[in-house]
């Protein structure tokens, strides 16, 4: 299969198009200075051509150009036709080349013996624009490569499977592309701008066909660095934790990605914090993206489309955040036929219902899935004085229509939450009350956390012409946490009861709009838009009630809501510059604004350049500029949902970063792809605590006043081998990084690791077809372990005689994250069975999570004892979320 190049007729930037004026002077000054006795001389040549059959244009130009004795030299902007009929065998090459042009008139330059064609306009430029689909289910393919194979002129999807291109009037052989399906080829001849949709057929399905990624795979058509598409199927298939398939956790794979601790599902990449990660669920960004205190992801892998992650080279319609984003796009259910699955796990179980609403015109999908931990736990625990529970769910729906051939529209849904609860000291009392009546009641006491997303969207897309494409979203998005604690008590005919309420949380409503360009003359893109989001932020609010037999008091303790606004405009240019250059440049706008304060702006330019040095080899270079302007401050030593969301205040500014890529593709054989990038980074008003010698925050202290802001970076060096096709598949992930923070009233002022620093980190994941429908997985991960701050010294505080207080022991941390918890390794190996039947098939997936028990820690602790003698002994421990192998099995119905 042929590559599908980008090209362009006229640079579009200003420096490009200087450089192009200056060199064709050049070209002009020494023309001037050659003779040519007779320029018009080779025109005039009588030429004789043999032919019986048609020539296609290029055939017929190299046979006039061996007759004739010249050489003609074009571009791919001229007419081009696959079978032309000269009506002489003998006349001059100017008769020739009118009648091979006669459609589309070309002018001749003629430079001695080299005639230059050029056309004359591009009045015959037309556009091929339309959706590539799979032509089963419906659901649009993200990033299917379609371009004509003579001009050799193509695009890609965008993410909603929308393409456009110009090409020149003439015979085309257009082609669609993408990997898992079989290529689609469409020949004839364009005279008017033409719409072409393709519905693609799974090649997964056909039998006897062998696809492979080629060299028109998008590592090599795309000019960003740092971008990695994970394929849904991978995701799928490779081994979990309980059986629970996992976008985020697939994702940490990946090089430059690391979990926050171990078995946690929350992303570090490149060094930088959890707030720092984008996080968009079909464009709507998500503030928390984890099940049971990040163990698992809220994505539901059964619906899931695409997934999209950017670590570096920003286009311009992405900010907000500073290390990552990770795009997640839900798939738009079945619009010709009903199709459910139904996914049985040890931990969860779920279920999805997809179908067409109104024959090909109008679909839906929902999924739910939820555990049944409390459900078995709950009878084990009825003779216990202490009894937890704890479950989780969540529910996608999602709903489109198609208006007309240019409109859509999208109404999507989703709604996750978890809840965990204690209840203990249970007791039987009878409380008296004053007029002498009884009533025997059972008292307990009880905490317990419960957090949850909520967000809805309405998205229209719109096609104006078949140039012009737009997409506007109306969202909604809800982040809360609570935490409940309640205590019962009756004695002496007294009863009373204490009830403490904690949350914080964030809720947005927002606007965006999103347009696409295709010039006319040109095979680049224009991306411009604008969004505008307005936060309410929770930022730690305590209700306290104390309640007797006759009277409440209600407390309430904390900041009041935040209010702020956020706007963000973009506009980038993504041109290709002869045919093995492309240049994207673009301009990031952002604000903030706070009633009553100061309006924050800033200015992010964004720049990426890639070369193709070969069609094997690519070399990419880009540069980003971003602005934060949201916190997450943790309260303890450990990530949760209970971090609180915090924007710009007096004493907190924005964040700022600036981050440059060099990376290097290379496309080994057939279907092997190696990629080295190199990045630096550098960040400027990060937050920390400048006291952490109790390790926990308490939720009623002034928090505030215990924050610095100062300054970090980090750089690293990242290599990915990956193999998407063929019996073996899976890649091979290897980062070395350093990430360094440094902050004027921490560390005596000195540079130390940041929390997230880790240096080495390795990961390996492979699929192996034993058979057509037996599938061996493993995966291994390796990396060192995270810096720590442990106290260098220990004194004794003794007790005043007049003081009831024990003597303490106190710990001074003279340098902060001087040490490193142990380095962390973890094997998991499974097998997945498939199993076809005329109704659809089933999938049994089973296998082992940390096959050699290594006990990897989630945090280490001082722990102190007393010896025999009265002194105090501090000794380090270490606790481990997962220290021994836990099977799993997935056992998955589709119908």
């Amino acid at each position: 299969m042929r590559a599908i190049r980008h090209e362009s007729s006229n640079p579009r930037h200003p420096k490009v198009l200087g450089f192009f004026v200056f060199m064709h002077f050049l070209m002009l000054v020494a023309a001037s200075g050659q003779t040519d006795a007779d320029p018009s001389g080779p025109l005039d040549r009588v030429v004789e051509i043999s032919v019986s059959d048609g020539l296609s244009t290029e055939e017929a130009l190299r046979r006039l150009a061996a007759n004739a004795g010249v050489v003609f030299s074009y571009s791919n902007r001229i007419y081009r036709s696959r079978s032309v009929v000269f009506s002489r065998h003998r006349q001059t090459l100017r008769a020739y080349l009118d009648e091979l042009f006669r459609r589309n008139p070309v002018e001749y330059v003629v430079r001695g013996n080299k005639i230059i064609l050029r056309p004359i306009n591009d009045i015959n430029v037309y556009v091929i624009s339309g959706y590539c689909r799979d032509s089963i289910s419906g659901e649009v393919l993200i990033g299917a490569t379609v371009g004509d194979l003579s001009t050799q002129r193509g695009t890609s999807s965008n993410e909603y499977g929308f393409y456009s291109f110009s090409i020149p009037a003439g015979d085309v052989d257009v082609l669609c592309s993408f990997v898992g399906y079989k290529t689609q080829h469409r020949r004839f001849t364009i005279e008017s701008d033409t719409v072409l949709d393709f519905t693609m057929t799974s090649a997964l399905k056909l039998p006897d066909i062998d696809v492979y990624s080629d060299d028109s795979d998008e590592t090599f058509k795309s000019s960003r660095t740092g971008t990695v598409n994970l394929p849904i199927e991978q995701i799928k298939s490779a081994p979990s934790l309980l059986g629970e398939s996992d976008v985020i956790k697939s994702l940490q794979l990946i090089p430059g990605v690391q979990s926050g601790q171990e078995g946690f599902g929350g992303m570090i990449v490149r060094g930088g914090g959890r707030d720092q990660n984008m996080v968009l669920l079909d464009d709507v960004p998500i503030y928390n993206s984890h099940h049971l205190l990040g163990l698992f992801s809220i994505f539901n892998s059964e619906s899931v489309n695409d997934v999209t992650l950017v670590k570096s080279g920003f286009p311009a319609r992405y900010g907000g955040r500073l290390s990552s984003v990770l795009d997640v796009k839900m798939r738009e259910g079945n619009s010709s036929e009903y199709h459910g699955t139904v996914n049985i796990g040890l931990l969860a179980s779920g279920v999805l219902l997809e179908g067409p609403v109104v024959q090909k015109r109008s679909s839906f999908i929902v999924s739910a899935r939820r555990t049944y931990f409390d459900l078995f736990s709950s009878p084990m625990q009825l003779s216990r004085d202490r009894r937890m529970s704890y479950y989780f769910y969540d529910v996608n729906t999602k709903l489109n229509y198609i208006l007309s051939p240019k409109d859509r529209l999208y109404l999507s849904f989703f709604a996750g939450y978890d809840k965990f609860s204690v209840d203990y000291n249970e007791r039987s009392s009878t409380i008296v009350y004053g007029n002498g009546l009884t009533k025997d009641v059972n008292l307990s006491d009880n905490i317990g956390m419960n957090w949850g997303n909520i967000i809805a969207s309405a998205r229209w897309n719109h096609v104006y012409g078949s140039r012009l494409f737009s997409n506007t979203t109306l969202y909604f998005s809800k982040f809360r946490f609570n935490v409940d604690m309640e205590r019962n008590n009756y004695a002496d005919d007294a009863y009373s009861s204490f009830t403490h309420i904690y949350y914080s949380g964030i809720r947005d409503f927002g606007v965006r709009t999103d347009y696409t360009l295709f010039p006319s003359k040109s095979v680049g893109v224009v991306r411009f838009g604008a969004n505008a989001t307005f936060h309410t932020f929770f930022p730690g609010i305590n209700v306290m009630t104390e309640t007797n037999l006759e009277t409440a008091v209600d407390t309430t303790v904390g900041r009041s809501n935040l209010y702020r606004s956020e706007f963000h405009g973009y506009v980038e240019d993504d041109q290709p510059i002869g045919e093995s250059v492309k240049f994207c440049a673009g301009i990031h706008f952002s604000a903030l604004s706070r009633s009553g304060h100061r309006l924050y702006c800033n200015v992010e330019p964004r720049l990426l350049l890639s070369t193709f040095l070969t069609k094997n080899i690519s070399v990419k270079f880009g540069y980003s500029s971003m602005t934060q302007y949201l916190h997450l401050v943790r309260i303890g030593s450990v990530s949760t949902p209970a971090d609180m969301w915090l924007p710009v205040m007096d004493n907190i500014d924005p964040i700022h970063s600036q981050q440059t890529a060099l990376e290097t593709d290379f496309g080994l054989l057939k279907d092997f792809g190696l990629t080295v990038e190199v990045y630096r980074k550098w960040m400027n008003n990060i937050l920390t605590y400048t006291n952490i010698s109790n390790g926990i925050i308490s939720i009623d202290t002034d928090w505030y006043s215990n924050l610095s802001s100062g300054k970090g970076n980090s750089y690293g060096l990242e290599l990915l081998l990956h193999k998407k096709t063929g019996q073996l598949s899976g890649w091979l992930g290897y980062s070395w990084s350093r990430s360094r923070v440094e902050f004027p009233d921490v560390n005596d002022g000195k540079p130390f690791p940041s929390d997230n620093d880790r240096t080495h980190s390795l990961a390996l994941l492979g699929l192996y077809k034993i058979r057509s429908n037996i599938e061996a997985v493993a995966s291994w991960t390796y990396g060192t372990g995270t810096p720590i701050s442990i106290a260098d010294t220990k004194y004794q505080i003794p007790s005043l005689p007049t003081s009831s207080d024990k003597e303490s022991v106190k710990q001074l941390i003279q340098s902060r994250n001087a040490y490193r918890m142990p380095d962390s390794h973890t094997l998991n190996v499974g097998v997945n069975f498939t199993k076809e039947f005329k109704w659809g098939h089933r999938v049994l997936s089973i296998g082992v999570y940390n096959v050699y028990a290594r006990k990897n820690p989630l945090f280490v602790y001082v722990n102190n004892s007393k010896n025999d003698d009265g002194t105090t002994e501090m000794t380090l421990k270490q606790f481990s979320l997962v220290a021994w192998p836990w099977p799993y099995f997935k056992y998955i119905i589709t119908f």
